[in-house]
């Protein structure tokens, strides 16, 4: 029997495919949406027992949904994710205005994540745990080698992505404001997202990146491209570092305004 349905909106999908994993691993099914649209269908079609929302969405912001949803599920418990709802203005809108359960902060861990909805639910009076679930030491070790393969897999697409980073930051560099946003994008997904796979050095790496870009993007400041290019650095020299030389290798060499191929 399940002992509860998750509605987890995330638009980073490697992000998603971890806590959706964790979660399943303990018994809960989970209804992934990537967009307020596809979370809009789950909500209409499902009855979900509570909700993880990311606050920096594609099309709207995250509270703004939040908003949306109490019209509809005044008691529904929520966390909400992100890594810049950290004042306490902003967290006491989301706690006393939008009744959120807890405001978490990313990156977070699956551990942490799957802790703060076993706490939102436990006000219900708790359905038997699943067959698979009865030897509580047995679930543990299969939850830390779900966890250790999929940081594994995680980690082995580092270099990918730090190659579509630097390919966007060129494409800014050369005056496109798309290739600005995609590079504002995929900085703030590893920051999101490294730390709650284990690699903390990079979310942090990442973290520093995003600052620089974040005015950039909202067109609050022009491009410091030098600060930029130094960051990128040290973020590729963070991945070689947890992943081996050869995934930075692979995608950090480039600087932003130079092709590819340039020696």
């Amino acid at each position: 029997m399940s002992r509860g349905t998750i509605l987890f909106l995330e638009d980073d999908q490697d992000l998603q495919s971890l806590v959706s994993a964790y979660l399943r691993e303990r018994g809960y099914e989970v209804e992934p949406a990537r967009t307020v649209k596809e979370a809009r269908t789950v909500l209409a079609c499902i009855r979900v027992d509570a909700a993880v929302v990311d606050g920096l969405l594609p099309e709207v912001k995250g509270t703004d949904f939040l908003q949306e949803v109490r019209q509809q599920h005044p008691t529904l418990p929520i966390l909400f994710a992100s890594a810049f709802w950290k004042e306490l203005q902003s967290h006491d809108h989301l706690t006393r205005q939008l009744e959120v359960s807890r405001v978490l902060h990313k990156p977070y861990t699956p551990q942490e994540l799957l802790l703060w909805v076993e706490q939102m639910l436990a006000a219900r009076p708790p359905p038997p745990p699943p067959a698979a679930l009865a030897e509580g030491q047995d679930s543990a070790e299969d939850l830390d080698a779900t966890f250790r393969t999929l940081s594994a897999e995680y980690g082995a697409r580092l270099g990918d992505k730090l190659r579509d980073l630097t390919g966007a930051m060129e494409r800014a560099r050369a005056g496109s404001k798309e290739g600005m946003d995609a590079a504002f994008e995929l900085a703030h997904k590893l920051h999101g997202t490294a730390g709650s796979y284990g690699f903390h050095a990079v979310s942090g790496a990442a973290r520093l990146l995003e600052v620089l870009l974040k005015p950039v993007r909202d067109g609050k400041a022009a491009p410091d491209w030098g600060a930029l290019e130094a960051a990128r650095q040290a973020l590729a020299t963070v991945i070689g570092k947890e992943t081996g030389p050869a995934q930075a290798d692979r995608a950090g060499s480039t600087k932003p305004g130079r092709s590819s191929s340039a020696k």
